[in-house]
């Protein structure tokens, strides 16, 4: 059985992919590779697949960016990295509090707002214990 693309030589990702190469091995309508996606995981021959509008924002929001940076070796990125997901959580924690006590929140919380607030206190408390450190230890923030 074909394991690989004919055309861009690329590996399906999943195992359900590589069970059924077979059956998706056709020639593309584009002509620039002979797998289309059928995968039901839609991670057949990654390269080669129409992007996922949903993927595209994801890979594009400024969460998703900090990913790289915490699998970094260096402590140094990591560290800067875990700021930056923190930071997003609290300013999302934040704005959510905010429209809440100006009575313009579109959805009720299933948790009182009162530990919200906590929450976001201790978040806040955090993020300041980071960026002390940061200057201490010659960390960019950015």
């Amino acid at each position: 059985m074909e394991t690989k693309c004919k055309t861009c030589n690329h590996e399906p990702i999943c195992a359900y992919c590589a069970e059924h190469l077979e059956e998706f091995s056709l020639p593309a309508e584009n002509g620039d590779c002979d797998l289309y996606d059928p995968c039901p995981e839609k991670c057949a021959c990654e390269s080669c697949r129409e992007p996922d509008p949903d993927e595209s924002a994801r890979l594009s929001s400024p969460f998703y960016k900090t990913v790289e940076g915490m699998l970094s070796p260096d402590y140094k990125e990591r560290f800067e990295a875990e700021y930056q997901q923190t930071k997003i959580r609290y300013d999302k924690l934040h704005a959510m509090l905010v429209k809440a006590d100006a009575g313009k929140l579109e959805f009720e919380p299933t948790c009182p707002l009162d530990l919200l607030r906590h929450q976001a206190q201790a978040m806040g408390q955090y993020l300041y214990c980071l960026e002390v450190r940061a200057q201490i230890e010659g960390i960019d923030l950015k």
